[in-house]
């Protein structure tokens, strides 16, 4: 085979190398700004041994969760005022 053969296929792996590149960098960068700062925890109080009451923000929204051992419940919801 001839030399410029291996330099067609030397080429194309490294072009596709760096678009393989690219797209890796650009996905975690979509996933850091998509998975970041969107749930904040306000308060928590210890009501009881492995039983406690927290204070949720989820995008502008506020939750009252009750947790207990294995069991997470939702206990009410509003939105957030300013």
């Amino acid at each position: 085979m001839p030399v410029s053969y291996y330099i067609q296929v030397i080429l194309s792996l490294c072009i596709l190398g760096a678009i393989l590149y690219g797209v890796l960098k650009f996905s975690k960068k979509i996933q850091k700004v998509k998975y970041t700062g969107e749930i904040e925890i306000i308060d928590r109080r210890v009501i009881d041994n492995g039983v406690a009451l927290v204070m949720v923000e989820v995008r502008e929204k506020n939750f009252l969760i009750s947790v207990a051992g294995q069991t997470i419940q939702v206990l009410d919801s509003y939105e957030k005022t300013t």
